[in-house]
């Protein structure tokens, strides 16, 4: 692929971190990375060198990869002299026959108070466009990997560009709207709401589930712009510091404990079902979760929350598809990503 413009000119200074994994399984995080950071590097991104990164993180005890709060963020800017942090985690990865592999993206701001700048997600399989006679067909797991690499790459240049993803993106079809909702008449859609998305309660079998879901909805409400949503780090910040367990998911204790270190209208968590996402092209993937969001009203008191947002959504990835496999969806991230995009504009679109 050819160096994307946007990148190659674009003053940024960047670190990239090392990529979380949430594949619930082996993954080749380290070759992912460096194929990352090779790919900057030769779009002429000034990416901080690999040395500088391991002794800044080292020094200010930099373990968690998944995000990064205020404190991380003004150190990046003042003893690293980096404008932006690249955040990358594995949702899914299988190098069977075929391959299959699901990542997601952000970039993060440093200084006072880390905000994100761009997030996207893909999910590939090495039998998605098979063409005529499988001449299509991907069977090497680092060829897929570098197209997944690649289209992350892509969509952020778009960002740097400056595109309207809003205007950009595609609406989800209906077959990905969730199956109950409910909206607050006292939901104001023409309202920028600084949403907090707060950890869900995983009940499926998959590991990861709930933080899979959850960089989800961070990533589409993100991209429709019509929501301001807080680094996740942030708010794993603030659940640190006010000592907030949820087994049982969101409270109003639990939002009023956030408040206390955390600014936001919105709150939002969920519960997952089911997530199921298999090595084997055959099996279409499975998710089903609940969402919940909580609106903070005007002033602050205790007793002023209101239930803004309930929803249930599941979904197979073959739902819908009748003819020749056309619009099948065979990664549980993709699809999750459907469900969320659906949710994220039902909210918004009267």
């Amino acid at each position: 692929m050819p160096a994307p413009e946007s990148l190659a000119e674009t003053p940024l200074r960047i670190a990239v971190l090392p990529i979380e994994n949430l594949a619930g399984r082996g993954a080749p995080v380290r070759r992912l990375r460096q194929t990352i950071t090779a790919k900057l590097d030769s779009y002429g991104v000034n990416v901080i060198a690999e040395d500088r990164l391991r002794s800044f993180m080292a020094a200010n005890r930099v373990r968690h990869v998944g995000g990064i709060d205020s404190k991380t963020a003004r150190a990046f800017r003042d003893e690293a002299e980096i404008d932006a942090v690249l955040i990358t985690a594995v949702e899914f990865y299988g190098d069977g026959a075929p391959p299959k592999i699901a990542l997601t993206s952000r970039l993060v701001s440093t200084g006072d108070e880390p905000s994100i700048r761009w997030m996207d997600n893909v999910g590939l399989t090495g039998n998605d466009e098979p063409g005529l006679l499988g001449i299509g067909l991907i069977v090497d797991p680092v060829t897929l990997e570098e197209k997944a690499v690649d289209l992350l790459l892509q969509s952020l240049a778009r960002h740097l560009a400056g595109e309207d993803r809003r205007g950009a993106s595609q609406v989800p079809p209906a077959r990905f709207h969730p199956r109950i909702a409910y909206r607050t008449p006292a939901f104001d859609s023409t309202r920028q709401y600084r949403v907090a998305v707060v950890p869900f309660v995983n009940e499926s079998k998959r590991k990861h589930a709930d933080r899979i879901v959850l960089l989800h909805f961070v990533g589409q409400m993100t991209a429709l712009g019509a929501f301001s949503v807080i680094e996740p780090g942030m708010v794993r910040q603030a659940l640190l510091e006010q000592r907030v367990v949820m087994p049982d998911g969101i409270s109003l204790e639990n939002a009023e404990a956030i408040a206390t270190s955390l600014e936001f209208d919105l709150i939002v968590s969920g519960r997952v079902m089911e997530y199921t996402d298999s090595a084997f092209s055959s099996s279409p993937p499975r998710v089903d979760f609940s969402a919940l969001a909580i609106n903070k009203k005007e002033g602050g008191q205790r007793q002023a929350w209101d239930i803004a947002w309930a929803s249930t959504s599941h979904n197979r990835g073959d739902e819908g598809v009748y003819f020749f496999d056309i619009g099948t969806v065979r990664t549980a991230g993709a699809m999750t990503a459907q469900m969320v995009g659906a949710i994220a504009r039902m909210m918004v679109e009267d």
